[in-house]
């Protein structure tokens, strides 16, 4: 490894302990009261962006833009060439931040956008959009390529297939949680949300998933056509229940988490390393937002969180 890439994968492995991680995420959940809860994160490495007596989105916002920060950190200590697979985890925020600009351009709900700094793909042309069809065409300019839609739902889910895609090519470590991933956003899609795949987004599946999926009926026949990594996020969840699919993401999440530990601990490849310290840091991210959640739902929450986490 190139000594540039050691210093890297170095800071990478110190920046990654600073996660709650399961246990402080329970504590978290298990709080007394939504207050109490938040007020526990903002103790913690996330208090960058969180702050006691935060209402739980600002929380959950807060936790997300330390994760975003965290990632620009890392990006900032690798070699050159080395930032291009910490912008693919990125993705994620990135799409976050598109969805929130259409939801202000169309009148409906808008979310709060990360800061991404050279992460960014099309942020920056995307944020000068001042029209639906301008967002489309950024993105259609950038690495994204073509939605086929500016409709935010429809939108979204191609934009998370492409994301699925981009990582399964750019960092050979993560090809199966990619296309573990493509199949929760297919099933929640197609069987979940009862909702046709876009043509775009068929396009980008069928590059990660095959094409034999495309004649299932029904959940279970889903999952039976899959390849064997496709199929792992939804082992233990009833395929009978469409109402169960939420268990895939996080036996997705849970399941990627298990891999990259190994990863970062044992690697002698920097892009390696820094691809297990990006997923374990994101995760940890999504897992302290699912705590805030949970206390803020109580006892009920609390046996949800212990169920997925």
């Amino acid at each position: 490894m190139r000594p540039a890439w050691v210093a890297g994968a170095v800071r990478a492995r110190l920046l990654a302990r600073r996660r709650l991680g399961r246990a402080g995420a329970r504590e978290v959940a298990t709080a007394p009261s939504l207050g109490e809860a938040v007020a526990r994160v903002a103790a913690s490495p996330y208090g960058r962006e969180v702050t006691a007596g935060s209402a739980l989105a600002d929380a959950q916002h807060g936790v997300r833009a330390v994760a975003a920060w965290h990632l620009r950190v890392l990006a900032g200590w690798l070699a050159p060439g080395g930032a291009e697979t910490v912008r693919l985890l990125a993705g994620g925020h990135e799409i976050a931040d598109v969805e929130a600009h259409l939801g202000r351009l169309t009148g409906g709900p808008a979310g709060r956008t990360f800061e991404l700094g050279a992460l960014a793909t099309a942020w920056s042309a995307v944020a000068r959009a001042a029209s639906p069809a301008a967002v489309r065409g950024a993105l259609r300019a950038s690495a994204w390529g073509d939605p086929g839609t500016d409709d935010t739902l429809v939108l979204g889910t191609t934009l998370r297939l492409v994301w699925a895609r981009r990582v399964a090519d750019g960092i050979p470590a993560l090809h199966d949680d990619a296309v573990a991933a493509a199949a929760v956003v297919v099933a929640r899609e197609r069987f979940g949300r009862r909702r046709a795949l876009s043509p775009p987004a068929v396009t980008e599946a069928r590059r990660l998933l095959g094409a034999r999926w495309e004649g299932a009926g029904d959940l279970d026949g889903f999952v039976a056509r899959l390849a064997p990594a496709a199929r792992r996020p939804f082992v233990d969840v009833d395929l009978d229940d469409v109402g169960s699919l939420w268990r895939s993401e996080a036996r997705w999440v849970t399941d990627a988490e298990a891999r990259a530990g190994p990863r970062l601990r044992r690697s002698a490849s920097g892009p390696e390393v820094a691809s297990a310290a990006g997923v374990l840091l994101l995760v940890d991210a999504w897992r302290t937002c699912g705590a805030l959640e949970a206390a803020a739902w109580g006892a009920a929450g609390t046996e949800t969180f212990d169920a997925v986490a």
